[in-house]
Order: structure tokens, then C-alpha cells, then sequence
């Protein structure tokens, strides 16, 4: 086998592991979108998919990740960043 044949087989290998990978990772996604899709709405009757998001109020941003929420407190943040202006630039 001579090297021009060689690295086409090489080349060709390297596709059908990369398309076989993609492939892989799409049915993946697929499949938790349809699962996240279902629960959602069999037990909230919302048709939506909501493996993550995020949500923010007057003093608060909600992260949820598969149903786990964290809850962050942004008024400790205001309050720092109002004295930081302060300081910079005399608001």
C-alpha cells in the first residue's frame, strides 16, 4: 500500500469516527429534549422544554438546571456597585 493510499483510508477513517460522534451526540440531545418535553407536560401541563433557564426579578435571579434552582440575591450586588460609582465618578 503506498502512502497516498494510506492516508485516504486515514482520511476516511477520521470521517466515519467524526460523523459516527456527531450522530452520536444528536440522538443524545434529541433524546433529553423529548424526555424534558414529556415530563413537562405530563406533570406541570406546560408544553415546553426547560432543562435550563433562567428567570429575574426586582431583587433576584433564578438559575434552574433540570428542575435544581439557584436562587441569587442581587441586592448585595447593587448596593456594591452604587458605591463603586460613587467612588469613580461622584454619582
Amino acid at each position: 500500500m503506498s502512502r497516498l493510499e494510506r492516508f485516504r483510508e486515514a482520511r476516511k477513517y477520521r470521517r466515519k469516527i467524526f460523523s459516527s460522534i456527531f450522530l452520536f451526540f444528536l440522538v443524545l440531545i434529541t433524546g433529553i429534549c423529548i424526555v424534558d418535553y414529556t415530563t413537562n407536560s405530563l406533570l406541570k401541563d406546560e408544553n415546553c422544554i426547560n432543562i435550563f433557564s433562567i428567570q429575574s426579578g426586582d431583587s433576584y435571579i433564578e438559575i434552574a438546571f433540570m428542575n435544581n434552582a439557584l436562587r441569587l440575591d442581587t441586592t448585595y450586588i447593587e448596593k456594591d456597585r452604587k458605591k463603586i460609582m460613587e467612588f469613580l465618578f461622584g454619582y
